[in-house]
């Protein structure tokens, strides 16, 4: 689809040049943006990606197409995608996006979260909860600043918290744990890293999650809890 593919490449770019100097000073020397520099095509990605940003009943939610600003829908899973590529122009080149689109992006991310569970669904707040868009959506909100404290941060936290032992299941399947799908572990990473998180509160006890990832794609059984998806370890 048109938005991941754009944010994907987005983040390709600014990881191929160290900072904002070396991508202004190199031009490219073929193609469709021959003698544009890479800052300057980055930076135009970037105002496609802030542009194609829902509007109206929509605000602040991303979905396939870059094509239009307001595609009919929220979509839990393409909002961190969005969010991923303005971090990275951030930290790397320093290119801040406006306060509007991070505002409406933090707005978005409300309508679709769960306000009991706190998880992240795809469309609406209702279905398809899991660790994989509520841990992008974590991502979303500290760059809106909203950080552990905050109600809403503290609410997706804590679904992530209640399902992180949770067999992973189907691709579909409602509250699915991560253990085994990349596509979670990704945007588990993101969010608690995002949100300055080094433990998590399970069952009663803290535990390093990022351990516990890592020990699980090293195949270290030492690393993992025993609650930990068995079915997956």
């Amino acid at each position: 689809n048109e938005a991941y593919e754009n944010a994907l490449a987005g983040v390709a770019l600014i990881y191929s040049r160290p900072d904002a100097a070396a991508a202004q000073a190199d031009l490219i020397d073929s193609g469709p943006f021959f003698g544009m520099s890479y800052y300057d095509l980055v930076v135009d990605v970037l105002d496609t990606i802030a542009w194609s940003q829902g509007d109206g009943s929509y605000r602040g939610g991303w979905s396939y197409s870059v094509q239009t600003s307001n595609a009919g829908r929220y979509d839990g899973s393409i909002q961190q995608w969005a969010a991923l590529l303005l971090k990275m122009g951030q930290e790397r080149w320093g290119l801040v996006a406006p306060d509007w689109v991070m505002s409406n992006a933090v707005y978005g991310l409300q309508q679709i979260q769960d306000p009991v569970s706190g998880g992240v669904g795809y469309t609406d707040n209702a279905s398809w909860r899991n660790l994989a868009k509520t841990g992008g959506m974590l991502l979303t909100y500290g760059l809106g600043g909203k950080f552990a404290g905050d109600a809403d941060a503290d609410l997706g936290i804590a679904y992530i918290q209640n399902f992180w032992d949770a067999n992973r299941g189907g691709s579909s399947v409602e509250n699915a744990g991560w253990a085994g799908n990349w596509y979670a572990m990704f945007g588990l990473t993101k969010g608690l890293t995002q949100q300055r998180l080094g433990t998590l509160r399970i069952n009663g006890e803290m535990r390093n999650w990022r351990a516990e990832l890592s020990g699980w794609l090293l195949g270290d059984a030492n690393l993992l809890a025993p609650t930990l998806s068995p079915s997956y370890r």
